[in-house]
């Protein structure tokens, strides 16, 4: 686990980031990404749409390969554009906690735009960088979240995950009609394959079984950070089993 994830120690950086991430989740990520490399999937560039100050963001640039992209995508200061009120960024503030935390910072690539303009096979800002990681946390509008999913799923490299924050927060229903709205297109490329923290982690099709299996047979390794009792381990979304490894 890196220095920046270490969310038990309250003098971690992690706790000088202000967001709103639940100080379990970098387990789930690094879980997530062993998980990954037991199947001979190397992390290579990450991004996130919605970074605020970049708390969740550094957390997945730990992770990013050597020498590749970490792109954080934001309306930052442009709060005309953040229709729902779901965020309110400083790029400065960002830059800053890059600067001070990032485990590289000089890969980090901040661009100050509506997501809504990072349609599917969008090239003009990311160069063609494809994602073994990606998050979105951008506007929760159900508009945006279906178009944030279309944007990652073009964007994904195999093997790669997509993690959707506010999957479960009721104060913004939005998040889960964008994702049902995804999930019922005609050629959804991505399925969910566990959920927890108020999030939900979808993957490649292809890859959305085993990584299914991975979660339900090692679960008990994230049941000693996440602990829950009561009701079933395994849920149901479009068709698609989910393991709950937390509420």
């Amino acid at each position: 686990m890196s220095y920046f994830t270490h969310a038990e120690d309250s003098a971690s950086p992690f706790f000088k980031v202000q967001g709103w991430v639940n100080k379990q989740m970098p387990h789930v990520l690094d879980f997530s990404v062993q998980m990954m490399a037991h199947f001979g999937v190397s992390v290579g560039s990450v991004g996130e749409i919605g970074v605020h100050h970049g708390r969740f963001f550094l957390c997945l640039e730990q992770h990013a390969g050597e020498g590749c992209y970490r792109d954080a995508f934001d309306v930052f200061e442009d709060q005309f554009r953040n229709l729902d009120g779901s965020g309110n960024g400083s790029l400065q503030r960002f830059l800053e906690n890059v600067a001070s935390y990032a485990k590289n910072p000089t890969q980090v690539r901040a661009f100050k735009v509506d997501s809504v303009d990072l349609r599917a096979g969008c090239t003009q800002y990311t160069n063609d960088a494809k994602y073994s990681l990606f998050s979105i946390d951008g506007c929760h509008t159900a508009l945006h979240t279906c178009n944030d999913l279309m944007f990652a799923e073009s964007a994904l490299l195999p093997g790669g995950i997509v993690i959707v924050d506010d999957i479960s927060n009721m104060s913004w229903m939005g998040v889960f009609e964008g994702v049902c709205r995804y999930l019922s297109s005609p050629y959804p490329r991505l399925a969910p394959f566990g959920v927890g923290l108020n999030k939900l982690l979808l993957a490649p099709i292809g890859d959305q079984e085993r990584y299914f299996e991975y979660f339900m047979e090692r679960r008990s390794s994230l049941n000693t950070v996440t602990p829950f009792t009561g009701g079933p381990v395994i849920t149901t979304l479009a068709g698609s089993k989910v393991v709950r490894y937390s509420y």
